[in-house]
């Protein structure tokens, strides 16, 4: 099927999977450009079940999906991408999508499907290996397992069931509500499912979507920073990463950022400047140690009388080209541009924006400070989120990122 938003049956991909927020447990190592890469079979080194790594060949695999034994395939594709945030706090002071936030939250997994036919009945269902889902859309019970059962897939366009709307209950009140924002993750193309519960409703859906917790989950990479000040030539910041894992990790970025924000009131805050810092690694050999020291880059905006800027910062080309290299290797693992882009409609201003004290409010998932970006291992995706579809897709593709602030 085609890579673009006209796509059709025989192309497909599945997820992208980041992750945020650091603890200790949850850290590995990074390899620097140019260093031999070492690829091997996950394996626990912890002995706490969690397989750690990342993939070294970039091919999307099309054999992702359990299915029943002697069930042929289906002619219908198999689309997922999410971000895996890693969370060192604990509890919900990091603003996740439950109270329950603790270590990893697989924030945001949306699925499309493709089909140029009719199947039914389809069955979709995935499994967390530790915690559980927190938010599905369409509504299921929630648990370790997430399924969808006797859904009908047809070729699209449809018109389909309005997504939950935050004030029309309460559950705004109680925690996040991931649904209510699915309308940023629609792409063109994707088929229709219909989906009827045991009380008789049906919710027709152009994807599925699902979040939650994986308590147990550890990062492959751990890193440490520390900022040096020179007044005499230029504030730098030295980076250690470390992946003690048998995997190479490949596709590799930290960020540090800095901001300053001048406040009418606590939900009104402009950037009037910032202190960045950036670095790309095309991998992070298994048992490495990555140290590397990069310059800060100080930026300002043009303020007016009352210290409020009267025009955006002009930030460096370096800092404005990260959205457009992550893109392009979400698509080389196999997102077409449409998911890409919808991807990055989510996630752009999580990872590389510059927000006030006030992204409390607006983006949640935000933080100053450094942080690193990187593509989970496909058998870490497979292995800590389960995947199962009967009949099977004829292809299938997941591309997993792990979003990691670091302390």
């Amino acid at each position: 099927m085609p890579r673009e938003d006209t796509m059709r049956f025989p192309r497909i991909l599945l997820p992208t999977l980041l992750a945020l927020a650091t603890l200790p447990a949850c850290y590995g190592t990074v390899v620097l450009e140019g260093e031999d890469a070492e690829t091997d079979t996950a394996t626990d080194d912890a002995g706490d079940g969690a397989t750690d790594g990342a993939p070294t060949d970039t091919t999307p695999p099309d054999d992702g999906a359990d299915v029943e034994p002697d069930v042929p395939p289906a002619a219908y594709a198999l689309h997922e991408w999410g971000v895996m945030l890693m969370n060192g706090e604990g509890g919900a002071s990091m603003h996740g999508p439950s109270p329950d936030f603790s270590c990893a939250i697989p924030a945001k997994p949306v699925l499309y499907l493709y089909a140029d036919e009719t199947i039914a009945p389809l069955t979709i269902a995935v499994d967390f290996a530790s915690g559980g889902s927190t938010d599905v859309w369409p509504e299921i019970p929630m648990g370790p397992r997430v399924v969808w059962e006797n859904l009908t897939l047809r070729p699209g366009p449809c018109t389909t069931t309005p997504f939950p709307n935050p004030w029309d209950d309460d559950r705004w009140e109680e925690t996040m509500c991931e649904a209510c924002d699915l309308e940023s993750c629609v792409v063109p193309g994707a088929a229709c499912l219909d989906y009827t519960n045991a009380g008789g409703e049906t919710t027709v859906a152009d994807l599925l979507f699902y979040t939650g917790t994986l308590p147990e989950y550890r990062a492959p990479l751990s890193a440490t920073t520390r900022v040096i000040n020179d007044p005499a030539f230029v504030d730098r910041i030295e980076l250690s990463i470390e992946n003690p894992t048998p995997r190479t990790v490949e596709d590799v970025w930290f960020v540090y950022r800095q901001a300053t924000d001048t406040c009418i009131d606590p939900s009104a805050c402009s950037v009037v400047s910032a202190d960045l810092a950036w670095a790309h690694f095309d991998r992070v050999a298994a048992g490495s140690t990555l140290d590397e020291r990069l310059d800060i880059v100080h930026v300002e905006a043009a303020v007016d009388e009352t210290g409020f800027p009267v025009e955006p910062l002009d930030l460096p080309e370096g800092w404005r080209a990260l959205p457009a290299e992550l893109t392009e290797r979400l698509v080389a693992r196999g997102l077409t541009a449409a998911e890409a882009a919808a991807f990055q409609r989510n996630w752009d201003t999580i990872f590389f924006g510059l927000l006030g004290s006030d992204s409390v409010w607006s983006e949640p998932f935000y933080r100053d400070g450094s942080a690193l970006i990187y593509f989970m291992s496909r058998e870490d995706y497979d292995a800590q989120l389960p995947l199962a579809a009967t009949p099977p897709p004829a292809e299938t593709v997941r591309v997993g990122m792990i979003y990691q602030n670091l302390p």
